[in-house]
């Protein structure tokens, strides 16, 4: 229950900054693959599924160590990871409504052979919360699913959930993401 409220305020936050961006002038009308997304950690999981669900309304996706392979993850309980979200969305192995819930959300397991917007992703070896196969996982997935899908990923050693630990490389990361974004948006 806390995840689905969770989830309708992140969308009613999502509709207050597109108004916001709107009147500031730094988004177009609604219509047609005009607008862009950003979701970190776990709201990679709510990116990816929407990102499925309705390509054409997205110019562009960033995905900072998302939560992507929701499915695989909760079938092996002993990470972390599992364990949190185990109890907000229920036990995958032996209930079957929990895991027709997880199944229709997992970004991983629902991509369909067609033309996504551009994709950024991050991911970091030594995160301990978001298995990095997962990313992976899923960009092999995307690029797989059209041969015209743009992703790009960047994957980090050194880092962790947060990002990397070099000040530097934020910086870059951080000014690449806003150079995505800009392109995804035709301002570049």
């Amino acid at each position: 229950m806390a995840r689905c409220r969770a989830r309708r305020s992140a969308g009613q936050a999502g509709r207050r900054l597109y108004r916001l961006r709107r009147s500031a002038g730094l988004a177009r009308p609604r219509s047609a693959r005009q607008d862009r997304e950003h979701g970190p950690f776990g709201g990679g999981w709510l990116v990816g599924a929407a990102l499925n669900r309705a390509p054409d309304l997205w110019a562009g996706v960033v995905a900072d160590v998302p939560f992507v392979d929701v499915l695989t993850t909760l079938l092996g309980p002993a990470r972390s990871v599992a364990a949190a979200e185990l109890s907000e969305v229920g036990d995958v192995v032996n209930d079957a409504a929990a895991f027709a819930r997880v199944l229709r959300l997992c970004a991983y397991q629902n991509i369909l052979a067609r033309r996504l917007p551009p994709v950024y992703l991050t991911a970091s070896l030594a995160d301990v919360r978001i298995p990095w196969g997962g990313v992976l996982k899923y960009v092999a997935r995307l690029r797989a699913a059209h041969p015209n899908n743009a992703v790009a990923l960047r994957l980090d050693r050194d880092g962790n959930h947060w990002g990397p630990a070099d000040p530097e490389k934020a910086e870059t990361w951080r000014a690449e993401r806003v150079a995505f974004v800009l392109r995804a948006l035709g301002v570049l």
